[in-house]
């Protein structure tokens, strides 16, 4: 694990500052021993990308024989510490896969006002079978983001509730599959003052009456924020999907159906039923996109064979956009979807290009869509996970932009009636003339006063705190 580095704010603790000065440190740039770490990483564009990465608390879930190991890593916390507490928690396959079975049950249920009610008393079962009782507190003292990196499939961790609140409200929640295949790292793609974003909608069956209105609704509330290339309908064909995937789009969204193609490998569906692989988009796919997926194989409420695989085949998808290098993949828990996607959509564009973190731009979704009586009583805002770092920031704030829009020009003196100019402020005050050279000597000594300050307080930089190291 690399370390991240946290800028400092001197207080009254510091000898040298007074107590009611506010001293901001610069940060120190990385070492030349954790350069080499990032470069044997990531190459030379990791060492950018580290100052953008934010280092968050990891549960780690890695499923045994007869047991589940975790183990809970906080940076700030840990930072240190010679041990490393684990917790073995006894559970057969048999009452994992009833879990599995009952959370996806409820998953893929029709809107109904029980919902919620019905959605906390699973989660609670979840949290209490799931959660070893010596790591809840632990859990309950965190918030914010919060990465899980399991090897499970089909757990829906962002159902659990904890008797006060559902994990996918509380925290800002990312999941990491752990697997055993070689490692890639994408290129840092160039940041632009505009995001160009992708919208693919593909029902070539029929059968998903959202998609049209999902694919006009995602493009009004990103055309707002980025430049939009839309491919719907007839225009969704396999040959152009593919050459749209290899211009580097920042943002990806697709609305359609996700199956197995002919050899049983994890596909999105375009037009004329022809499948995208996994192993076709993560050779094809250009920089670092964000990816949104909202793939199902049926509309909720229409008839449908109970799947155990969903995850392991819709993760196959969101992986082969990560190893082609998306940053992050936002996708469906289970097989069915509806209308409320595209209001979490909606709301979660709204805040990633704000921009706020992923994990809090996806839970703060959530919550509102959960406040809104319309998708309340869908399992809508509760079935979308994120795969990826929650602490990643997708843009920077375009303060460049923004100060240059800022600028003003003073107005010409204004002409009065008969041609008569307005009197000198200070004329009109009646300020004496020798009042002038004193007030330019009063301001250079406060302008010196404060370089001094400058100089003695900010320029010497103090070393950074290293909160994560493995």
């Amino acid at each position: 694990m690399l370390a991240s580095y946290v800028t400092h704010e001197a207080t009254g603790n510091d000898s040298r500052v007074p107590r009611h000065w506010s001293v901001r440190r610069r940060p120190r740039s990385p070492s030349s021993r954790e350069r080499r770490a990032v470069i044997a990483l990531g190459g030379t564009s990791a060492v950018r990308r580290l100052r953008r990465m934010r280092f968050v608390p990891t549960l780690y879930a890695e499923r045994l024989e007869g047991y589940i190991r975790y183990r809970l890593e906080v940076p700030e916390r840990d930072a240190g510490l010679p041990l490393q507490e684990e917790f073995n928690h006894t559970l057969d396959q048999t009452t994992m896969l009833a879990l599995r079975q009952s959370a996806d049950a409820l998953l893929r249920s029709e809107e109904t006002s029980a919902f919620p009610e019905e959605a906390r008393r699973r989660g609670s079962v979840l949290y209490r079978t799931l959660v070893p009782p010596r790591l809840r507190d632990q859990l309950k003292a965190l918030s914010g983001p919060l990465l899980i990196s399991t090897s499970l499939y089909g757990v829906p961790w962002e159902l659990l509730h904890d008797d006060d609140e559902f994990w996918g409200l509380r925290y800002a929640m990312g999941k990491r599959i752990m697997m055993s295949r070689p490692l890639t790292t994408g290129v840092g793609a160039a940041l632009r003052s505009r995001p160009r974003a992708l919208v693919v909608g593909s029902d070539p069956r029929g059968d998903l009456p959202f998609v049209h209105s999902e694919v006009e609704r995602i493009c009004e509330t990103l055309e707002r924020f980025a430049d939009i290339c839309c491919v719907s309908g007839r225009l969704a064909t396999f040959d152009a999907v593919t050459a749209y995937l290899r211009e580097g789009f920042d943002l990806i969204h697709y609305c359609g159906h996700v199956l197995a193609d002919r050899q049983g490998g994890p596909a999105l569906l375009l037009t004329d039923e022809t499948p995208l692989a996994a192993e076709v988009i993560e050779p094809n796919l250009a920089g670092r996109p964000l990816v949104f997926l909202n793939g199902c194989a049926s509309a909720r409420g229409a008839e449908h064979e109970p799947t155990g695989t969903w995850e392991e085949r819709f993760s196959g998808v969101a992986y082969g956009f990560l190893f082609g290098g998306a940053v992050a993949v936002v996708g469906t828990l289970c097989d069915v979807s509806d209308r409320h996607a595209a209001s979490l959509a909606e709301a979660f564009y709204e805040r990633v290009l704000t921009p706020l973190p992923v994990g809090e731009a996806l839970r703060g979704a959530r919550e509102r869509c959960r406040a809104d009586p319309a998708s309340a009583r869908s399992p809508t805002w509760l079935s979308f996970v994120l795969y990826g770092n929650p602490g990643q920031v997708l843009l920077r704030p375009r303060t460049t932009e923004a100060a240059t829009v800022g600028v003003s020009y003073p107005p010409a003196p204004a002409v009065l009636a008969g041609g008569v100019r307005p009197v000198a402020w200070w004329k009109a005050q009646r300020i004496p003339i020798w009042a002038g050279p004193i007030l330019a000597l009063a301001l250079a000594a406060g302008f010196g006063y404060k370089a001094l300050q400058s100089w003695m307080y900010v320029a010497q930089p103090q070393a950074p705190l290293v909160v994560g190291v493995m």
